[in-house]
């Protein structure tokens, strides 16, 4: 922000003066076109699509450097669906990033996501590496470690009560992938240890 001629504190009205959504906060930050997606153009979309369906537009395939979910997607009911959208519409090489909520905040949207989501959405085997995987609570960044290296769940009790959120950064690093949807890890674990025991 400093780079950009703004003091930290002036933050919330950089943020939050810049008309729209974050469309402006984002051209201030070297953006050189901002694209939104939404159902309705109640909020100014650019583009009005319904996330629940699979994305028709060949166009929109790898066609930009940066996709960002700032708190859309647990909105949409074909949840899967929306994430597989915005993981196609971002270019080899360019990011995902996602912010969403995690804990506390039952009845915000359709879904709470788990950690482990993303670890698998963003895997390797899918053309992803996750760059920055922590969450948010209580004011303060906490790295997230993947529960499939863990070897065990990594389950999160906010204590402290408001809002726990979810922050991933995934680079794409090839296109499309025809990897088998992905199990929960620690059952995968089980299974194969089951495997190989009855083997």
């Amino acid at each position: 922000m400093a780079e950009r001629g703004f003091p930290n504190e002036d933050w919330r009205e950089w943020v939050c003066g810049t008309g729209g959504m974050c469309e402006g906060f984002l051209k201030r930050l070297g953006a050189s076109e901002v694209v939104s997606f939404d159902k309705s153009g109640y909020e100014g979309a650019t583009n009005i699509v319904d996330l629940n369906e699979p994305l028709q537009d060949s166009e929109l395939v790898e066609g930009f450097d940066t996709a960002i979910d700032g708190g859309t997607l647990e909105h949409v009911f074909n949840a899967l669906e929306a994430w597989n959208t915005a993981c196609r519409m971002v270019k080899v090489g360019g990011h995902l990033i996602a912010i969403t909520p995690a804990n506390n905040q039952c009845g915000h949207g359709f879904y709470q996501f788990s950690p482990e989501f993303f670890f698998a959405l963003l895997h390797e085997t899918r053309g992803w590496t996750i760059q920055v995987a922590e969450y948010f609570h209580a004011g303060a960044f906490h790295k997230l470690e993947n529960p499939a290296e863990a070897g065990e769940r990594l389950e999160s009790l906010s204590a402290l009560g408001g809002p726990l959120y979810l922050y991933f950064i995934a680079k794409k690093t090839a296109a499309g992938s025809n990897a088998p949807f992905p199990q929960q890890s620690d059952y995968s674990r089980m299974w194969r240890d089951y495997e190989m025991k009855i083997a």
